[in-house]
């Protein structure tokens, strides 16, 4: 018995495959937009005796729904072909405003103040012997919201500025920043042998 199971065509006619159809490709994405809630497809087996099973389910907005074509050869061999489907989001819901971190925190240090996503200036104190840092940052909404990192990570002495820019889906957006500062090294400060005092005053009598 034969045991072909490859597709010869499979076709949508509601969206675009990626990567285009190849018949050893048996795993692909698709965009579409919400209006689209179930894909037409057309799927042809190379050999006639295959038989062609389809499992297309409804579209979920704003997730990804695999969608599957089974072909089973003579013999009983299958092979799956699978969409990964990601429909748009429903155009008549609102846009999201949440531009806040989740969470900021450092490898070195101590972030001061504790973070509070209502705080936007941070500081760190290090020392002159570490001139790296990783500062890890978390947006709120996973879903929409974006972020852009300033970063420098090779820290000079003085003052060392880090931004994380998190705009919302709408477009607001919301700037944290760090100053990790570096202090100088002992060896370049000069330490003082002077042991007299400056002045010695008396509150009742006379020295």
């Amino acid at each position: 018995r034969s045991s072909n199971n490859n597709l010869a065509s499979l076709y949508v006619s509601n969206g675009t495959l990626n990567p285009g159809f190849g018949r050893d490709i048996t795993n692909y994405t698709m965009d579409v937009p919400f209006e689209v809630a179930h894909l037409d497809l057309q799927a042809i087996a190379e050999d006639p005796k295959a038989a062609v099973y389809i499992n297309n389910p409804d579209l979920i907005s704003e997730e990804i729904t695999n969608v599957e074509i089974t072909v089973v050869a003579e013999n009983g061999n299958s092979k799956v072909y699978v969409i990964s489907v990601k429909r748009g989001k429903d155009p008549s819901l609102p846009l999201s405003t949440n531009n806040y971190l989740a969470s900021l925190s450092v490898n070195v240090g101590m972030l001061s103040p504790a973070f509070d996503k209502e705080k936007l200036n941070y500081a760190v104190y290090l020392p002159y012997e570490i001139n790296t840092i990783n500062i890890d940052v978390q947006v709120e909404d996973t879903k929409y919201a974006k972020i852009e990192k300033i970063e420098n990570n090779n820290l000079s002495i003085g003052n060392n500025l880090f931004k994380y820019i998190v705009t919302a889906e709408d477009g607001s957006k919301r700037t944290y920043t760090v100053t990790v500062v570096r202090n100088k090294s002992m060896d370049s400060i000069k330490v003082t042998e002077n042991t007299y005092l400056k002045s010695l005053v008396l509150g009742k009598g006379s020295l």
